[in-house]
């Protein structure tokens, strides 16, 4: 007797609520993978916000002073409250800069013989005032173009601007009266201009680097002085110079030698949930597959074979097969 079994039947789709369940676990899985992620991320976010919004620096001389990011804004901060020594001390730095004479001072020009008074004279007063009270007097915060374009309405008073000191030069001062042997020439590009501010001043920073090509972040507050004309290699340029006693260096902290982490990227996030979620899918569907077809032993093949019946194996050889002996229907 032959039988024909073993076809394989089509899987069966999941009913409802194994949809359900396969929902709830992919939503699972990718709660799962997204929401330490999230957790890491704001993190990182709410550090660094929080250490970049208000540095402290103090200057020589014990005086705390707040930088803030505002490059928009030219407005000073809110001085504290000042004793009447204090008041007295900063009227006193203004009314000795009044007092100079910068009449013989000539814009659009070199350095002359007859600007010698007015120069060193603003220097010894630079020289002799304190960092508490130079950062507590008045002082207007300028840029290139106003300095550039007026010069005579900012000349011989104080003024301060922030920029990036790109080179530094030691030269020797002429025979002056004040006791003044050098100072430094910086050329410093100020915050978002190309044009460099001269500063002509007395010391530096205390490990503040001395080379012609660099890149130091400086705070400078002094005596503005002229519309300096200069030869470069290009032509005859024109620079504001201004006169001070130092700088304030904010110099950039070293970075670790291990890099810093970086927020997570939401694609990897989402590109390794769908990973896993389809690695568990077919691990599901691979066990209910084999619950329900159960292999068989024999070969592959031996399955869509048709099967004889033992009476077949016992029949005598040379016997011819027929029909009746066969089983099949006959007309």
């Amino acid at each position: 007797m032959v039988r024909f079994d073993g076809y394989r039947r089509s899987l069966p789709l999941p009913t409802p609520k194994q949809q359900w369940q396969l929902l709830l676990w992919v939503f699972l899985l990718g709660m799962v993978a997204i929401v330490p992620q999230w957790f890491l991320a704001r993190r990182s976010g709410s550090s660094f916000n929080s250490s970049h919004v208000v540095q402290e620096g103090v200057v020589a001389g014990g005086a705390s002073v707040s930088v803030r990011e505002n490059n928009n804004s030219n407005q000073e901060e809110p001085s504290p409250r000042r004793s009447p020594d204090q008041h007295t001390q900063t009227l006193a730095l203004v009314a000795r800069l009044s007092q100079l004479d910068y009449s013989s001072v000539t814009d659009d020009a070199p350095f002359r013989n007859t600007e010698k008074e007015p120069w060193f004279g603003s220097l010894k007063i630079l020289q002799e005032v304190s960092s508490s009270e130079l950062w507590q007097s008045p002082a207007q915060r300028v840029t290139f173009a106003q300095l550039y374009r007026r010069p005579k309405d900012y000349r011989g008073k104080l003024v301060e601007f922030r920029g990036r000191v790109m080179g530094v030069f030691s030269l020797r001062a002429p025979q002056n009266s004040v006791g003044i042997s050098q100072y430094y020439q910086l050329w410093i590009c100020p915050e978002e201009e190309n044009d460099p501010i001269v500063v002509y001043c007395l010391q530096l920073p205390e490990h503040f680097p001395r080379e012609e090509r660099m890149s130091e972040p400086v705070v400078v507050r002094g005596v503005f002085f002229k519309r300096w004309a200069y030869q470069a290699k290009d032509g005859l340029r024109f620079a504001p110079v201004v006169l001070a006693p130092s700088i304030r260096w904010e110099p950039v902290p070293a970075q670790s030698a291990l890099p810093e982490e970086s927020p997570p990227n939401p694609w990897v996030v989402v590109i390794v949930a769908a990973l896993v979620t389809v690695l568990f899918l077919w691990y599901a569907l691979r066990i209910r597959e084999k619950q329900l077809f159960p292999k068989k032993a024999g070969t592959s093949a031996s399955r869509f074979l048709p099967t004889q019946s033992h009476s077949d194996e016992k029949q005598a050889p040379g016997e011819e097969v027929t029909a009746e002996s066969t089983g099949f229907p006959t007309s």
